[in-house]
């Protein structure tokens, strides 16, 4: 599959935004059934705590509809850019 940078859409509702993102990241890493991870949601400086928290909520009820349960969520301004931005990281499986 050939990785899209950019992706347009009409106006989503909060769940539906982070339902794509996860839907991307997950179709782009080696996730599968039965994997536990460890997600990291950066505000990037610029995303407030409440747009984090409800990424989150969203994240941990998706995540294990797809089979992927959630060992932790680290929520919070881990580093920062220059600009507007938001990122969700499911950063590592945990039992390797």
């Amino acid at each position: 599959m050939e990785k899209q940078e950019i992706k347009k859409v009409d106006i989503m509702s909060a769940d539906e935004t982070a339902k794509t993102i996860l839907d991307l990241l997950i179709e782009d890493l080696p996730f599968k059934n039965g994997d536990e991870v460890v997600a990291l949601i950066n505000g990037y400086g610029s995303t407030t705590l409440m747009e984090m928290y409800i990424i989150s909520r969203k994240l941990n009820s998706y995540l294990p509809e797809k089979g992927i349960s959630v060992y932790s969520t680290e929520i919070g301004e881990f580093w920062h850019l220059t600009g507007d931005g938001r990122c969700v990281n499911i950063t590592c499986k945990t039992g390797w």
